[in-house]
């Protein structure tokens, strides 16, 4: 009870302090703008011209600050994140080959490791709509099972690529469906 009673002075102390403050620096305010136009027109001007010179310059070097901070830590998550979609990228181009080369024997514990170690970097790593993309992709292709993959799972992987290559940087202007695919595809067109 008396903890209770502890956290609720604490915050009405806190809320008091609060309003303090801003009492005393809205009269702080106030006598500052009275006593500015109490002077002289000429000296007022000059007061207001240079405090607002002041008040611009330093808004301006916080700003470029501020986007300067941003853009120094998106290029760092770009770093961490380009390796990680191309493991990603490899993996499915390796795993896709050894499909067809097979014969039904496939590497599974080296694709696992190799999947998992993957998969933990992109969780940590990868944007949410890469990771909801990925994830999309994965459900649709287990749904699959043994079935060839159909048309609708490779533009399926497309749509993975394309959020891919965006989240990285790339514009992705004028490129239709199939553009991505058509890479490796030979007889994407069939399926326009």
């Amino acid at each position: 009870m008396t903890r209770k009673i502890l956290t609720g002075l604490r915050i009405l102390l806190s809320f008091a302090f609060v309003l303090a403050t801003i009492f005393v620096l809205c009269f702080l305010v106030f006598y500052l703008i009275r006593t500015i136009f109490s002077l002289q027109k000429e000296v007022s001007v000059a007061i207001i011209a240079a405090v607002t010179t002041i008040l611009v310059s330093l808004f301006s070097v916080l700003l470029a600050q501020h986007y300067e901070r941003k853009n120094k830590i998106e290029r760092e998550l770009r770093d961490k994140k380009i390796p990680i979609y191309e493991g990603l990228i490899d993996f499915w181009f390796k795993f896709s080959n050894a499909v067809k080369l097979a014969d039904g024997k496939l590497p599974l514990k080296e694709i696992s490791t190799d999947y998992n170690d993957i998969i933990s970097k992109l969780i940590i790593w990868g944007s949410d709509d890469v990771v909801s993309k990925w994830s999309n992709f994965r459900r649709k292709l287990t749904e699959m099972g043994d079935n060839a993959v159909p048309a609708a799972i490779l533009f399926e992987f497309e749509d993975f690529l394309t959020t891919v290559r965006k989240d990285i940087g790339h514009k992705n202007l004028g490129m239709k469906k199939g553009d991505i695919l058509g890479l490796w595809v030979n007889d994407i067109n069939k399926h326009l």
